[in-house]
């Protein structure tokens, strides 16, 4: 958000952090098993998603590079790119939302990562950090 800082997404399997200003990688993001297609900054700079052609989108802490949640690999999901997005904190999405996401992308959002972490464990059974 403040422009420091790069991400790129590259097809050996990584994305990778770097200092705007002098070039060097500061962080390799690894745990994709195909690909990694598409990459965005969450608007505080703290925050990282990543889209696969493993079929998985993952977030990542943007300053340590761990993983905190895969969104998991569902049989057809096609994930096109990635971003983070403003969900109101109270919402909830309904089963057409979640199909759409399903098939088009990632839609994560910093501000609502408890929100996103309850939708993740109730549609897919996934848990933060899995």
């Amino acid at each position: 958000s403040n422009g420091n800082r790069i991400v790129t997404a590259s097809d050996d399997k990584t994305a990778k952090i770097w200092d705007a200003q002098s070039g060097q990688c500061l962080v390799t993001l690894q745990g994709h098993s195909e690909s990694v297609t598409s990459c965005a900054f969450s608007s505080k700079g703290n925050r990282i998603v990543t889209a696969s052609d493993d079929k998985t989108a993952k977030v990542w802490d943007a300053h340590s590079g761990k993983c905190l949640i895969t969104l998991p690999n569902i049989p057809g999901l096609f994930i096109q790119g990635c971003d983070f997005r403003n969900m109101h904190p109270d919402s909830d999405l309904s089963e057409e939302s979640i199909q759409i996401m399903r098939q088009y992308g990632g839609i994560f959002n910093d501000e609502d990562e408890r929100r996103w972490n309850e939708l993740m464990e109730k549609h897919f059974g996934v848990e933060e950090g899995s």
